[in-house]
């Protein structure tokens, strides 16, 4: 790019360097940058407000630095968290709350089991010692939970009677002892789940008399009166 100057003097702007301010590169330089510490602020309050970035503290930790009157929190402007002194604040910050209740309550997920068709349902046992599942496969799994880590393992597994296309439903009894399900059929399936009872004797089919409707009837939801 050539401009005129004076008595036909030329001057090469190509060769003349932008002041940084007004330079378009710069310009975008400084909001990446910008938009990269408010991302990374950002990360860090919700991990903090999490209970996350406290979470290699303990309970006793906390409660001595709560007696010296220092807190952990996020610094504005660098995003790191790093300890801060409050004499007048006795009690515990949110974040220290939520971290002393991630210490008790799961809140990860972990795998239970890897199946090769979907499961579209999952319960409880009442108990809370056990998980029964419905898959595609006509399978219904019975999980419990064992070892020192209390993780939920595969005890037993039975095959469904009848399943069209999918298991809608499964509910499990107050005591239990049996679960139902419901599918694409005008039936219920009732289960024995002790693990004493024969292969013979531990389904029960409910039948739902709708006349005409038969092939085309169908329960999406089911409920035991507790």
């Amino acid at each position: 790019m050539m401009k005129l100057h004076g008595d036909d003097e030329r001057i090469d702007l190509r060769h003349m360097s932008p002041t940084s301010a007004n330079s378009p590169t710069n310009c975008e330089e400084n909001a990446d940058k910008y938009l990269n510490d408010s991302r990374e602020y950002l990360l860090s309050e919700i991990k903090l407000h999490c209970g996350e970035l406290a979470g290699w503290m303990g309970i006793e930790k906390m409660t001595a630095m709560r007696e010296m009157g220092l807190l952990y929190g996020c610094r504005r402007r660098s995003g790191r968290a790093e300890f801060s002194r409050h004499p007048t604040r006795a009690a515990f910050s949110s974040f220290q709350r939520a971290s002393a209740s991630n210490l008790f309550f799961p809140n990860r997920r972990k795998v239970v089991e890897k199946v090769r068709t979907k499961t579209f349902c999952c319960q409880y046992m009442p108990d809370g010692d056990g998980l029964l599942t419905a898959s595609q496969d006509e399978l219904i799994r019975l999980y419990e939970r064992e070892g020192y880590r209390q993780r939920y393992k595969l005890s037993n597994c039975f095959q469904a009677p009848y399943v069209g296309w999918s298991i809608l439903d499964l509910v499990v009894s107050p005591d239990s002892r049996h679960c139902v399900y419901c599918t694409w059929s005008e039936k219920l399936y009732q289960c024995n789940l002790e693990a004493d009872v024969g292969e013979d004797d531990r389904w029960t089919t409910l039948h739902q008399n709708h006349g005409d409707d038969f092939g085309r009837f169908a329960l999406f939801s089911l409920r035991f009166n507790f």
